[in-house]
């Protein structure tokens, strides 16, 4: 008797293998593409293509050892899906030499075309078998004799079945022998065990591999459905991994990864789609890189395979670098526009003291000569103080300041600033009132700080606020808080736009650009001043609304001295 039972097991561990063989190396060529190292010592050594042949060759030895003829076919069905017809795939010796003919000449052609098991019993019996998937035996007339089939479908479109003749002419057969039937029980099982051990090791490296692979994969059908998550994925959605994989449609994160009109669009053309996508987890925006592609899964069905990159860090070192682009553009511009604004502050004064300068010298007007000899003076200030803007930001920007803690007194600082604010007054003739505050008791008013530095700042900012200020009042002033001492310096001027308020600290800027045609002025004041003020370990800040005044302050920590 034939083993139906080990060679139907067989021909199924063949088909499950040549499944599993061909995913694994889809997938391994997948995952070479990605550029990542092999995840696996042992992947590249995952093909199963000698376990197939050993199974092959396993089916083959069964085939020519029987004693009986037999066959295996594939079923050819209407249009109602109703076997019609079968194919012979495999064919031993004694069943071609049954019907005096070579195995080669049977192999791959329909029954209907060899016309060699005309009974219609045999198509019937196949099919009733490939429905319930089972083993039949059955008696079937053929001609002058009766066989006794036994068939066997390990699937619903193949099949392997053997005869004997059990009544009838048996004359004209050639495959009668009287030979001892083999014993073939104990190689089949090693060899059934072999195979399943084989085949459980080949699932056990494609789920390895699967899971082992570091960014996350979603598996889905046509209809959007997921139908697998590797541990990657179930990671990244661990609350909605449940509802992902019933197939809800409710509005989780991953619903973005599988938009259906990307999903169609592959099914359709079958050519793969990149997508940025951006999405939330644990509360914060991520970017991923998605690569949409059509691949067969297992069991030969078309799916879409989504496998994501995180690029959110590249995507925020792109947009750092956008912005350091941008900065560079706006400070290139920005030092442009200073070199021009430089080169006519420069200029003006210059060409007044030259021009001056040759009037006295030519003796031209004697009587103005002292009235010219101080605008030649003023002028050559103007120029001085220019050149040493210049000189203090290349101090600071090449990190050579160095700050002398010494006992000074507030007290002191503000008499000599408001003694500067009433001279610049004086000077320019403006409507404008000049204030300060009262003094601080003098034993506290005593501090270990840079003396030379405090005054420069608050001298630029008081410089800046006789500038803008046409009329009203200028207030000085100091007071101590916090342990900290603050000097400000308060104004009725013309004020600052609120969008301006968070550059009026960088180099070259101004309040207004409009201002610096309208009042002059270097742009590099309150830049110079917020870093000494830096130096000093200190912060400015400034309040301001436009065509009310500003308030611009210095606080600096209160090292009271003599304590």
């Amino acid at each position: 008797m034939i083993l139906e039972d080990d060679i139907l097991e067989y021909t199924q561990s063949i088909e499950k293998l040549q499944r599993e063989n061909s995913a694994l190396k889809r997938l391994l060529r997948r995952y070479t593409l990605f550029g990542e190292n092999d995840p696996l010592d042992n992947l590249h050594d995952c093909d199963l293509s000698s376990q197939i042949r050993d199974m092959e060759n396993a089916v083959e030895l069964i085939f020519s050892t029987l004693l009986v003829p037999a066959f295996a076919g594939e079923i050819i069905t209407d249009d109602h899906n109703y076997p019609i017809d079968f194919v012979f795939i495999r064919v031993n010796s004694k069943f071609a030499n049954f019907f005096h003919l070579e195995a080669k000449d049977i192999i791959g052609k329909s029954n209907s075309a060899l016309s060699l098991l005309k009974s219609p019993q045999w198509l019937e019996t196949i099919a009733i078998t490939s429905k319930t998937l089972d083993k039949k035996e059955d008696e079937i007339s053929e001609g002058g004799s009766v066989f006794n089939a036994s068939i066997a479908s390990f699937s619903h479109t193949s099949f392997v079945a053997h005869f004997e003749i059990i009544a009838g002419d048996t004359c004209n057969t050639k495959y009668a022998d009287t030979s001892a039937e083999i014993d073939t029980t104990q190689p089949m099982d090693s060899r059934l065990i072999m195979a399943r051990r084989e085949l459980s090791e080949s699932e056990n490296r494609y789920k390895t591999l699967f899971n082992g692979i570091s960014q996350p994969i979603i598996i889905v059908d046509v209809e959007g459905n997921i139908i697998l998550l590797n541990k990657s994925a179930i990671e990244l959605f661990e609350e909605d991994d449940k509802s992902l994989l019933s197939g809800s449609q409710q509005d989780v994160p991953a619903q973005k990864l599988i938009d259906m009109e990307y999903v169609r669009q592959v099914f359709k053309t079958g050519e793969p789609i990149m997508r940025r996508v951006q999405l939330q987890v644990n509360g914060k925006d991520r970017w991923y890189q998605c690569q949409m592609q059509l691949i067969n899964d297992l069991f030969g069905e078309k799916v879409v395979q989504i496998l994501s990159n995180d690029i959110t860090e590249l995507k925020h070192y792109q947009t750092e670098l956008l912005e350091e682009k941008q900065r560079a553009e706006q400070s290139n511009n920005l030092k442009t526009i200073f070199l021009s604004n430089i080169a006519h502050e420069t200029r003006t004064p210059a060409s007044m003291i030259c021009g001056l300068a040759q009037m006295v010298l030519s003796g031209i007007n004697k009587e103005k000569h002292n009235e010219y000899i101080s605008t030649i003076f003023d002028n050559c200030k103007k120029l001085l103080e220019i050149i040493d803007d210049i000189v203090e930001l290349s101090k600071i920007e090449s990190g050579q300041i160095k700050l002398r803690h010494e006992i000074c007194s507030i007290n002191n600082i503000v008499e000599e600033a408001f003694s500067s604010l009433q001279y610049a007054l004086n000077d320019t003739g403006k409507p404008i009132e000049a204030k300060r505050t009262a003094p601080i008791d003098e034993y506290k008013s005593l501090i270990y700080a840079d003396n030379q530095y405090i005054s420069q700042v608050f001298r630029k900012l008081i410089s800046n606020a006789v500038t803008f200020t046409q009329q009203g009042e200028i207030e000085i002033g100091a007071q101590i808080d916090d342990g900290k001492v603050t000097f400000f310096v308060r104004d009725t001027g013309i004020g600052i736009p609120k969008d301006r308020l968070q550059t009026i600290f960088e180099k070259f800027r101004q309040g207004d650009e409009g201002a610096r045609r309208q009042y002059g002025g270097n742009g590099l004041g309150l830049s110079i001043s917020n870093e000494l003020v830096r130096c000093m370990q200190g912060t400015m800040q400034v309040e301001s609304k436009e065509n009310e005044g500003s308030t611009f302050s210095f606080t600096i920590k209160y090292n009271r001295a003599g304590v």
